[in-house]
């Protein structure tokens, strides 16, 4: 068995690693031509447009695409944003977008974007008008303006 590790890491051409090594060097040195390697993946990763499955799995894709493309590859997931977990309401993609290279898009279940809507409250004027604070300058609102009877008379108006 031991013979079968030592063979393996002959053949990946791996560094023997040390036990207890200092915190100040690094366990595995690599060689600049390997460095340089590694940072070219990286660019080429993070130019690359990312679909992230629900599994962790992730797709690269090098060029523009349609966002209707890969809803038609996974008819039952939505697109979205990673905002998606902060504002549900505003990060879903829409199938006439184009997503380019450099973009992370998350590929989500239904439930889980309904579910995220329930949780997270809408920061909008229902928030606002319901609370208590006065936020005019002279303490005069629009509703000190209007009688109930102009009030009602108006919304009659409207329909």
């Amino acid at each position: 068995m031991a013979g079968l590790g030592l063979g393996l890491s002959i053949f990946l051409n791996l560094p023997k690693l040390r036990p207890f090594s200092s915190h100040g060097r690094s366990k595995i040195s690599a060689r600049p031509e390997q460095e340089e390697q590694e940072q070219e993946v990286n660019q080429e990763m993070s130019s690359a447009l990312k679909i992230v499955h629900a599994g962790g799995v992730v797709e690269c894709y090098y060029m523009a695409m349609p966002a209707a493309s890969i809803m038609k590859k996974y008819p039952s997931l939505i697109l979205a944003r990673p905002e998606v977990f902060r504002r549900p309401w505003d990060s879903l993609v829409r199938s006439r977008e184009i997503l380019t290279p450099g973009e992370k898009i998350y590929l989500v279940p239904p439930r889980t974007v309904k579910k995220l809507r329930k949780r997270i409250a809408k920061p909008g004027i229902g928030q606002v008008a319901g609370s208590s604070i006065d936020v005019s300058k002279d303490g005069l609102t629009s509703k000190s303006f209007l009688q109930p009877k102009e009030v009602s008379d108006s919304s009659e108006r409207s329909t």
